[in-house]
């Protein structure tokens, strides 16, 4: 994620203290569908992904790739950890929008995703994940949910 010739990057000067220590904490795949997205919290642009960072004295800040490369000076293993975090939530979603038909729901909050309508937990599951981070996006699409 460079810097773009002719685009105006204002995570130098933004809201947040380059004064301060901050360190990553997660990132997070978004989507900028209309009526979607939000602000980052040091420079105020549109932000599909997000990354958390954490500044010295434990408060958070939801800020978008860009600043947090300028900000934060991170390892390349962990540059990496977080595209490929990135990845991975872009994939889900792409399953979740276009080819889940039925997600089972257990009792610790684990969800299975499937390519077929089932009316129980089946074995040929394509994905296992939290329910709970992706609860509103399952809604708003209106997959079937089965509670286990």
């Amino acid at each position: 994620m460079g810097i773009k010739k002719g685009v105006s990057m204002k995570a130098i000067n933004g809201n947040l203290d380059m004064s301060k220590r901050y360190k990553l904490c997660n990132v997070e795949y978004g989507e900028l569908a209309e009526g979607s997205g939000e602000n980052c919290e040091n420079c105020g642009n549109l932000i599909a992904n997000v990354a958390i960072v954490e500044r010295e004295d434990q408060e958070k800040f939801r800020i978008g790739l860009d600043c947090m490369n300028i900000i934060i000076h991170l390892n390349p293993n962990e540059k990496q950890q977080a595209k490929n975090t990135i990845a991975r939530e872009r994939k889900f979603y792409k399953f979740l929008s276009t080819e889940c038909k039925s997600i089972v729901r257990s009792d610790d909050n684990t969800g299975f995703g499937y390519k077929k309508i089932v009316t129980k937990w089946d074995v040929f599951y394509k994905y296992r994940f939290n329910f709970s981070k992706w609860e509103s996006v399952i809604k708003s699409l209106n997959i079937t949910i089965v509670y286990e």
